[in-house]
């Protein structure tokens, strides 16, 4: 999980340094990668909370994966 938020922080200050010069469909890229790495680190946190057998926890946390995902497909 570290990993996965160390990219979403690279993606982060690449989109705020180059806004201005950066291609439209570029930031758009960006964008979608921002929400695809919250949604995998959404999701590992619930299956972290399913292998400490927090079951009603872990189902709230994968049902806003599920939403998350709707959102990036929507989004593309």
């Amino acid at each position: 999980m570290r990993f996965i938020e160390k990219a979403l922080k690279g993606y982060r200050s690449i989109l705020t340094l180059e806004k201005d010069s950066l291609d439209p469909f570029k930031q758009l890229e960006y964008e979608f990668y921002e929400r695809y790495y919250n949604a995998e680190i959404k999701y590992y946190l619930g299956l972290h909370y399913s292998n400490e057998k927090k079951y009603g926890e872990a189902l709230i946390i994968l049902k806003t994966v599920s939403s998350a995902i709707e959102d990036s497909v929507e989004f593309a």
